[in-house]
């Protein structure tokens, strides 16, 4: 017979989900649970009743869990002992980790961004992808080298 997960089961793993960056697989090994109920969970199948409302409880819990931590850690690294009994890298380590957890937890962002002209950007690239092409002996309309670059620039957004 099948495990009945409560509502709090559900909103655990949804919570580590996101901590997880939407790493199913990751998710699953780490609380011990089928791939495919992870799965279907993520995709709001099969959800109890407030569940969503207990995850938001349970990210806040552990985004304020890991903002202690991460203080407790830069406190760490400040006192002067720190540097002969624990390596300070150590601990600065730690309170970065914290700090990303926390802001993932919050739905924030975890790494510096740079906001560029993303249209100029493709089209600059579109051009010098099909002068390379026909400098190689190779015939490459605008439009497929457009393509070629958008999908590349997707597929690192996602990766």
């Amino acid at each position: 017979m099948p495990k009945r997960h409560t509502a709090d089961d559900q909103a655990t793993a949804l919570a580590v989900l996101d901590l997880n960056k939407q790493n199913i697989n990751r998710t699953a090994r780490d609380l011990s649970l089928p791939v495919s109920t992870v799965h279907k969970w993520k995709h709001n199948k099969g959800l109890r009743p407030g569940v969503k409302t207990k995850c938001i409880e349970k990210k806040e819990a552990l985004s304020t869990l890991f903002e202690r931590i991460a203080r407790k850690y830069l406190d760490r690294a400040e006192e002067d002992d720190a540097i002969a009994s624990t390596r300070g890298k150590d601990a600065i380590i730690a309170a970065a980790t914290a700090t990303d957890k926390m802001l993932l937890l919050r739905g924030q962002p975890t790494a510096i961004t740079q906001s560029l002209n993303k249209s100029a950007d493709i089209d600059a690239a579109t051009k010098r992808l099909v002068e390379a092409a026909r400098a190689e002996g190779q015939e490459l309309t605008e439009e497929e080298a457009r393509a070629l670059i958008e999908e590349i620039a997707e597929g690192d957004r996602v990766n």
